[in-house]
């Protein structure tokens, strides 16, 4: 009966030191005068040239890498001007870079500073996408591009929330960072020492990949090796 009439007492003074601690839980809105921004991906839901096949004498789309890459579309013939920061980037080669996702072959905004000044509609990325539907390789009524806005680095799934474009529209998407910083003060915290930098969203990508190659021995287009 002591043994349990001491532990109760235990148990109550230790609530009640919890309970005394101050909450310094606190929640800031910051809007920034610059930050990074999100790596953009663009892939055309038709990215295979009709055209291009045909003058390769074939009558069916790639087989792999080497051949998407001799029947896509180029970035010329998608990307018209470009604007970032108020800089016009008249040459899309420049800017953007080829990458291999699960759609095809798609490409990424890569500019050599990507910090973006200032916040609103006028700052960020603006830019023009060409859309031939004559030159696409199957007939669809489906047409435009798929938009991508993740953190640099992460592998483009399926899985991944997109912006559908369609052919004569404009779309405005809205971006909003947001951070989340562990607490280090004891006894709130106990962390000792920083885990490595990485996102929900690849880390969920790469994991995907992996059970792919695993479970059925393939891998999927845009499937690289990545460090986790």
């Amino acid at each position: 009966c002591c043994s349990a009439s001491f532990m109760i007492w235990q148990i109550t003074t230790l609530i009640q030191e919890y309970r005394n601690f101050e909450v310094l839980t606190e929640t800031v809105t910051i809007t920034p005068t610059a930050m990074d921004f999100p790596e953009i991906t663009i892939c055309d839901i038709n990215d295979i040239s009709r055209s291009k096949v045909e003058a390769a004498g074939l009558t069916r789309g790639p087989r792999n890498e080497t051949e998407l890459f001799q029947l896509s579309k180029t970035v010329e013939d998608l990307i018209g001007i470009t604007i970032f920061n108020d800089e016009e980037f008249p040459d899309p080669t420049k800017v953007w870079s080829p990458v291999i996702t699960f759609q095809g072959l798609c490409w990424q905004f890569s500019p050599k500073d990507r910090v973006v000044q200032r916040p609103g509609v006028h700052a960020g990325l603006w830019f023009s996408a060409n859309l031939d539907p004559s030159d696409n390789l199957a007939d669809s009524v489906i047409s435009g591009l798929t938009l991508y806005a993740e953190q640099p680095g992460t592998p483009i799934n399926d899985e991944l929330a997109s912006v559908m474009v369609e052919p004569g529209s404009d779309a405005l998407v809205h971006i909003k960072k947001t951070d989340f910083h562990r607490e280090r003060v004891a006894p709130w915290a106990v962390c000792r020492g920083d885990a490595p930098e990485y996102t929900e969203t690849a880390c969920r990508s790469i994991c995907l990949m992996e059970e792919i190659r695993q479970t059925c021995g393939c891998r999927d287009k845009g499937d690289f090796t990545y460090d986790v």
